[in-house]
């Protein structure tokens, strides 16, 4: 059966033409179609907060491993004290220049050619 938008007027001729027994099934299918829209809008709402609570949990676990984390550091822990700077704060990074004193060096353009001059050719 189609179910057309009422008060156009292609519904209103499709509404003349129909039997009682017709408008009334075409009336029961229009009030299911609306009850699915709204049961589909209710548990679609319902998965968001079941989602937005299941992070928020997840979220305040990571808070209490850190916090054991940190509580272990503080107590000389020393592989607490190495996982709160890794994951946590910030991982160290080594900039150790052993090249050029940390002074700044030139690099020389290198030039690519095909021809190889005279004097570097194996006599």
């Amino acid at each position: 059966m189609t179910l057309l938008k009422h008060g156009n007027k292609q519904f209103q001729d499709f509404w003349k033409e129909m039997t009682p027994e017709e408008k009334e099934e075409h009336l029961l299918q229009r009030a299911i179609k609306k009850e699915r829209k709204k049961l589909a809008k209710t548990l679609a709402e319902g998965y968001r907060e079941v989602a937005q609570s299941k992070k928020e949990v997840m979220i305040a676990g990571i808070w209490n491993a850190t916090l054991k984390q940190i509580e272990k550091a503080q107590d000389g822990d020393t592989q607490a004290y190495v996982a709160v700077f890794d994951r946590h704060i910030e991982k160290p990074t080594a900039n150790l220049d052993v090249t050029s004193n940390g002074e700044t060096m030139t690099m020389p353009t290198i030039i690519f050619s095909s021809d190889v001059s005279d004097e570097w050719k194996d006599e």
